[in-house]
């Protein structure tokens, strides 16, 4: 195998959930304290966010947003050959990733509250496959990443000629080829967790023709615009202002990402203003995001999962909903706790393959810990 299609396998995924990320988040959460209630201090986000940004490329920025007991802040700051400074970038645009797999779920939620799904329904009676001897695979099970598709297929990687925007040239044509002819499990649907970009953009693809639309369109329709999230677009070119740079791993800028007809996997750009109403959509009555929340598969004794959402659970009681993403310019970070009504966002131009992505979920962490001081 060339270096070429080396480095195209490694840029396959855009989410960086893995083991090790997930070590680190259940490490994190395990160790959190009582203490006096407080919002994040000074010299808290010093000691979790100021300190650690010249480990990251120049023009690197932070865009933060935490909220407890319903007061929301926003902290911005970005890497100058002076060192740190702190800017205002609540409102700047980045890529969000895989979080995006999130609001994929949201529209599954939207469509089953709607009658128009049942989570247990046979994802092959809307799509046309060719392989009559198809195992079912739910909708359930592509949101929960239990559907037994591979992380990637070989059919895509077969189609990322450019490694700087990989899923671009794979669209609905090539995503129906792969339906019809290629199409293949790792294992029995249902039976095991294995984190699928496919079973995402396949997920997406699906209900949005049930939807009577294409993912962009009937995403911004059914959930975006429901949430008020009007600085959130769904493909870059939908971004008039504010768009900050991606930087790549190496350090140099590097150029947008394109989802094709994966789009449900992680075509998603949002500002932290925006992300910060979705999570106080959480804490409000919706039959929609309760339904997400709902445990649906468990991996371990500490995590289980909801629709779209990983759901990690402390030695102490406590029950976060988290969610990351990482692209070929940009790294990402959600987390929320419902019962407590406390959140933190955080989104990056760094790469999601920069050797310091994994710190981007240390820092989420630990401003989760200093928001449940006390609670």
């Amino acid at each position: 195998m060339g270096n070429k299609k080396k480095r195209l396998i490694q840029l396959q995924s855009n989410c960086k959930f893995g083991l090790t990320v997930l070590l680190i988040c259940l490490l994190q959460i395990m160790q959190m304290t009582s203490g006096q209630a407080q919002l994040i201090s000074d010299e808290a986000l010093d000691k979790i966010v100021y300190k650690k940004i010249a480990e990251f490329p120049l023009e690197t920025q932070f865009s933060i947003g935490y909220v407890s007991d319903g007061e929301v802040s926003f902290e911005g700051v970005i890497h100058s050959a002076s060192g740190f400074q702190k800017i205002d970038n609540a409102h700047s645009v980045f890529e969000i990733g895989s979080i995006t797999k999130v609001f994929t779920a949201y529209l599954l939620a939207s469509a089953v509250k709607s009658g128009e799904i049942d989570l247990d329904d046979d994802i092959w009676e809307e799509l046309e496959s060719q392989e009559s001897d198809q195992p079912k695979i739910t909708y359930e099970q592509l949101s929960n990443h239990t559907s037994g598709l591979p992380r990637l297929s070989d059919h895509v990687v077969s189609h990322m000629v450019d490694a700087a925007d990989p899923y671009k040239a794979y669209g609905a044509e090539e995503l129906q080829e792969y339906i019809n002819d290629t199409l293949k499990l790792e294992n029995d649907p249902g039976q095991k967790y294995s984190y699928s970009n496919v079973g995402a953009g396949l997920l997406g693809f699906s209900v949005a023709r049930i939807l009577g639309g294409e993912y962009r369109d009937v995403m911004k329709r059914e959930v975006l615009d429901r949430i008020k999230m009007s600085s959130s677009f769904l493909t870059p070119e939908d971004v008039k202002t504010n768009l900050v740079g991606g930087i790549g791993f190496a350090g140099k800028p590097t150029v947008n990402w394109h989802f094709g007809a994966l789009g449900g996997a992680g075509c998603m750009l949002s500002t932290a203003q925006d992300m910060m109403l979705f999570i106080k959509a959480n804490f409000k009555k919706s039959k929609e995001l309760k339904l997400m929340r709902k445990k649906t598969f468990e991996v371990n004794e500490y995590l289980d999962m909801g629709l779209g959402w990983h759901i990690i659970k402390s030695t102490e009681g406590h029950t976060l909903y988290f969610h990351n993403g990482g692209t070929g310019g940009y790294t990402s970070f959600l987390s929320l706790d419902t019962k407590r009504k406390l959140g933190v966002v955080i989104l990056t131009n760094v790469s999601g393959f920069h050797p310091k992505m994994t710190d981007i979920d240390k820092m989420g962490f630990s401003l989760m810990k200093e928001l449940g001081k006390g609670k």
